[in-house]
């Protein structure tokens, strides 16, 4: 199960989801001729719920930059937040359960001449963030155990090989110590028909997700076939917003979480290896928008 944490303005709020088996037997679609696309969700009820002010960061100095990006990335110890800076770039690393109101002078990760764009933590080492920047570098940092106590500006290493400003890292999910990059050097290609902003590849299912864009700017859900990129499993038109739509999928439950950077919404879907893949469970609201969006990934280890 996982915990994901919104970034609303000044004040992060915790999503978490609840599921639970639904009871009974499920009709098959023989059953149902008027419904034939229905699929027998797993899940009864899943909702959101914001955080109070008591268990909320508050007085975080979030970076105003605009940028296709979560602004934030969080692990089971740290979350860790873009945030302004003048002459160069930084980043807060906080302590996950440390809430409460920030002290302007709590210390800084800051090592780039650049602003920060992007971090991520390694999903192997809660310890180890990655961050990108406009200086064209991405740096490996190392947090102390007891966290950030001074400012850190000194990189385990500094990576050097893009011309142009890196936007945005990813850590490789199931290969230890292997990060991507991606910068503003070299260009994309997508189809003509869909404009992919982001993409997603859901493990076990061996399906591309994408969220971006149609031809007349409405923001799109699509599903892939990697072995066949020429025509779209499933394609569906959301809203006519302008934000970027960002996916987190949990692979235990098969849950979809699409969050748009300005919205006051996250949507849950369902995904699965059969037609039509993808059902909508339900939608969370809130009266604040989203300003960056972290998701927590535990690592469970089995004894025998």
């Amino acid at each position: 199960m996982f915990e994901h944490l919104s970034l609303l303005s000044q004040v992060i709020f915790s999503s978490s989801s609840q599921s639970q088996r639904s009871g009974g037997s499920c009709h098959s679609k023989k059953t149902m001729p008027l419904r034939s696309s229905f699929q027998c969700s797993k899940f009864r009820h899943v909702f959101g719920k914001p955080a109070t002010k008591e268990h909320s960061y508050d007085g975080v100095p979030i970076t105003t930059s605009v940028h296709d990006n979560h602004y934030c990335s969080a692990n089971p110890c740290f979350i860790a937040v873009v945030t302004e800076c003048a002459g160069g770039g930084a980043f807060l690393v906080l302590p996950i359960h440390c809430i409460g109101r920030l002290d302007p002078q709590y210390p800084r990760v800051c090592g780039h001449s650049g602003r920060v764009l992007d971090v991520k933590w390694n999903p192997f080492d809660d310890y180890c963030v990655a961050s990108c920047s406009e200086d064209c570098t991405v740096k490996i940092w190392d947090i102390p155990v007891c966290g950030v106590q001074e400012n850190i500006t000194q990189a385990r290493k500094t990576l050097i090989g893009h011309s142009r400003r890196v936007a945005i890292i990813e850590w490789h999910p199931t290969a230890e110590n292997l990060l991507l990059s991606s910068g503003y050097d070299y260009k994309v290609s997508s189809n003509k028909t869909h404009r992919a902003n982001k993409v997603l590849y859901i493990r076990g299912l061996k399906i591309l997700l994408s969220t971006g864009s149609s031809p007349w700017n409405h923001r799109q859900i699509v599903l892939w076939d990697p072995d066949d990129l020429s025509e779209p499993l499933y394609e569906e038109d959301l809203d006519g917003s302008a934000g970027v739509l960002f996916p987190f999928y949990d692979s235990d439950t098969r849950i979809l979480y699409l969050a748009g950077k300005g919205d006051g919404n996250i949507r849950y879907y369902e995904l699965s290896s059969e037609k039509p893949y993808i059902s909508f469970l339900m939608e969370f609201r809130s009266q604040l928008p989203q300003k960056g969006l972290g998701q927590i990934i535990t690592l469970k280890t089995i004894q025998h």
